[in-house]
C-alpha cells in the first residue's frame, strides 16, 4: 500500500501536524490540529476522501445553525399578527403565586399586565386578586381572542378540536 505524506496539508478545518506512531487497519494515523485549537487523529483514507473536516466542532456548529433555523422557521409558522400563538396557549408557570398568567403580587396588592406583539401593557394595580384576574381576562378577550378565532378559522384541525369539545 502506498503511503501518502500528508504533513502540513489542510483538510477542511484540519491541518496535519505529523504522523503518529499509531496504525489503524494498516493505515497511518495522522495527528491533526483543528482551527478551533483542538487536536484530533485521523487515518490517511479518512482525510483523503473528505470524511474528516474538523475535530467535530464543524458538526456541532452546523447542528447549532440548523437548530436555530428550525426554531426561526417554527416561530414564523406559529406567529400570526406579531403574536407567537403557542405562548397564548401555554400553561401558568408552576412558580406562579397567583396561578394566573399576567397577575403578580407586589407588596400590598396585585399587578395585572399582558404582553401583545412583544409590548407589555400595564393593566393596573388592584388590592383584590379577583379584580386583577378580571382585568387580565378582559385584556385576553380584547387582544388574544380575535387572533385565536382568526387562526382557528384557518386551521381545519382546530375546527375539529373545537367541535369535539
Amino acid at each position: 500500500m502506498r503511503k501518502h505524506n500528508l504533513k502540513g496539508k489542510r483538510f477542511g478545518k484540519l491541518v496535519v501536524v505529523d504522523e503518529s506512531s499509531e496504525r489503524k487497519y494498516g493505515n497511518v494515523v495522522w495527528d491533526c490540529i483543528c482551527d478551533c485549537g483542538n487536536s484530533a487523529k485521523y487515518r490517511s483514507r479518512v482525510l483523503l476522501i473528505g470524511e474528516a473536516k474538523s475535530c467535530g466542532c464543524l458538526h456541532k456548529e452546523q447542528a447549532s445553525i440548523n437548530q436555530g433555523l428550525m426554531n426561526l422557521a417554527n416561530k414564523e409558522i406559529h406567529t400570526k399578527e406579531g403574536v407567537y400563538l403557542p405562548s397564548l396557549r401555554r400553561k401558568v408557570q408552576k412558580r406562579s403565586k397567583t396561578g394566573i398568567k399576567g397577575v403578580y403580587w407586589r407588596k400590598d396588592g396585585y399587578v395585572a399586565n399582558i404582553t401583545v406583539k412583544k409590548t407589555p401593557i400595564y393593566l393596573g394595580f388592584y388590592k383584590n386578586k379577583q379584580d386583577a384576574i378580571q382585568a387580565r381576562k378582559e385584556a385576553e378577550e380584547k387582544y388574544f381572542n380575535p387572533i385565536l378565532k382568526k387562526e382557528n378559522s384557518h386551521d381545519p384541525t382546530q375546527k375539529e378540536n373545537t367541535q369535539r369539545s
